[in-house]
């Protein structure tokens, strides 16, 4: 069984070159933010988000995987209910305790 958008085996690591990207990018912008010297007060907002998404990457991304091809209920398609549809598209919640640091 592959999931339709990325082709990889539900439950699988992501492949790196689609899905990881956006992980990747939400990891390398608050290091390369947090290793700054122009501006203190970015350094200073991007240092323990940095930090905190380095030592969780593995974590965020096991819960990535784990909601791969499950279906969510978010009580209907064209008015959803926006608690459920909120943590349906934020399924993981170490990631979400980071940016809400």
């Amino acid at each position: 069984i592959t999931s339709d958008c990325l082709g990889d085996p539900l439950g699988a690591a992501p492949n790196l070159s689609k899905s990881y990207l956006g992980i990747a990018v939400c990891i390398i912008s608050p290091q390369g933010l947090a290793a700054q010297d122009e501006d203190q007060e970015l350094k200073t907002a991007f240092s323990t988000i940095a930090e905190q998404l380095s030592t969780n990457k593995d974590k965020i991304l096991e819960e990535l995987i784990a909601v791969q091809g499950k279906a969510g209920d978010i009580d209907g398609y064209y008015f959803p209910n926006t608690k459920k549809a909120g943590k349906a598209m934020r399924p993981s919640e170490t990631f979400n305790t980071v940016l809400n640091l």
